[in-house]
């Protein structure tokens, strides 16, 4: 890559407020309002995600069968919480599915990794024929070892739950699908994958009919992609690092990295957020450049939730005390953030939770808070979208299980 092409920005401090417009504190008091629910999910399915269109919940992840095998599914919910379609995902060894994306067309891209059998089974050792088994022997057959998921794989899936196509690359190393963005032309997927030190971020592209690139190794020792969002003509990669990388070295315990590409997967600049003495991590973000994480300071934690201008600077910044992250909805139609609340939130009438609690927020371009919602017995968050017909949609955790709720916002 030619060094005129590449263009580091100085790493950033965000250091409490002190560069950017702490945004909760001025919020007009309002009061939490119900979700209701769509639908309640199967304990024994692994959701790790959704994607919302129109009055369509799609919920994706990873089942476990008794023998410890893994597939892949994706699955649609109406409105009323009515299953529309379920469709499981094999490669024919075990699949783990971990991310998705709506492309321009409306169709499902799926992402995760795979690992095939490392061995087959030995027909000879499986044969009981008396020719080859004069003393009647019964011999089991041998099963074959798994293998270590070095595949990258990606799933289309139509609208209506038809699977188009199913594209896998070895990339010779263990790796785990965090994220994935599908435009008419390319998909992005980004990641973590073990390296000889630790583990390192990764990025891949590949075109609509899997035709797969080079995968670009993001640090050595101690970083993680968690996200990638595509805005404009860049690709935001979100996640967190603890060593130095394109030149910048880590200033917290653990600083939160957006990184920006093009859209043709060229590196152009770097930020590093950061607190002295805490640990800090993105993990998801908006076209709009509205990112959410967290930050751990000793024992304390926090949702944090920063609106960036296009050139990388923060425009407000709002911390809530959290179990967890915050998680963004990317929707160009409503700034939302989605996180377990611990402690009273200004501006929120009679929110005093006495144990962990999900709720949402939407902002204003300011950042003010401008609506909040919660769903009865969840704690924590796993997804959120919307859309305008179902508002803000929230895949979240309580202790009887994954559940499905929304809200209208207008």
């Amino acid at each position: 890559m030619s060094s005129r092409t590449v263009r580091v920005l100085l790493a950033v401090s965000l250091m409490a407020g002190l560069v950017s417009q702490s945004a909760s504190a001025a919020t007009p008091l309002t009061w939490v309002k119900p979700m209701s629910l769509i639908a309640n999910l199967d304990a024994a399915e692994n959701a790790q995600g959704i994607l919302v269109k129109k009055s369509v919940v799609y919920v994706f992840g990873t089942t476990v069968d008794d023998t410890s095998a893994t597939d892949g599914f994706v699955k649609a919910f109406d409105a009323t919480g009515t299953q529309m379609w379920n469709l499981a995902l094999d490669t024919g060894g075990d699949d783990i599915a971990t991310a998705a994306g709506l492309d321009p067309f409306g169709n499902i891209w799926v992402a995760g990794s795979s690992a095939l059998p490392s061995d087959a089974p030995d027909p000879v050792n499986s044969d009981t024929s008396s020719a080859l088994n004069p003393d009647s022997v019964t011999t089991v057959p041998k099963i074959p070892l798994r293998g270590d998921p070095n595949l990258v794989t990606t799933w289309l899936i139509s609208p209506k739950g038809e699977l188009i196509a199913t594209y896998s690359k070895d990339v010779g190393r263990t790796i785990l699908v965090k994220g994935i963005s599908a435009s008419a032309a390319t998909i992005s997927i980004v990641g973590v994958a073990v390296t000889a030190l630790g583990s390192a971020g990764f990025f891949i592209q590949s075109t609509r009919r899997g035709a797969f690139g080079k995968m670009s190794i993001i640090g050595q020792r101690d970083t993680e992609i968690n996200a990638v969002v595509k805005s404009g003509k860049y690709l935001l990669l979100l996640g967190s690092s603890s060593e130095s990388l394109f030149g910048k070295t880590r200033s917290g315990i653990r600083d939160a990295i957006l990184a920006r590409y093009t859209t043709a997967g060229s590196f152009v600049a770097i930020l590093r957020s950061f607190k002295t003495g805490a640990a800090r991590t993105w993990q998801s973000g908006t076209s709009a450049y509205v990112i959410s994480g967290d930050e751990v300071t000793g024992t304390k934690g926090e949702a944090v939730v920063t609106k960036y201008s296009s050139a990388l600077s923060p425009v407000w910044t709002s911390r809530y005390s959290s179990a967890g992250p915050a998680i963004t909805a990317d929707s160009a139609l409503v700034q939302l953030a989605t996180f377990s609340s611990t402690a009273p939130i200004a501006g929120i009438r009679s929110w005093k939770p006495s144990q962990a609690q999900a709720i949402s927020l939407v902002f204003d371009k300011s950042g003010l808070i401008t609506a909040a919602f919660s769903a009865k017995g969840m704690v924590s968050p796993i997804a959120a979208g919307f859309s305008a017909e179902l508002g803000a949609v929230l895949l979240a955790r309580g202790a009887e299980g994954v559940s499905i709720f929304h809200a209208l916002t207008r």
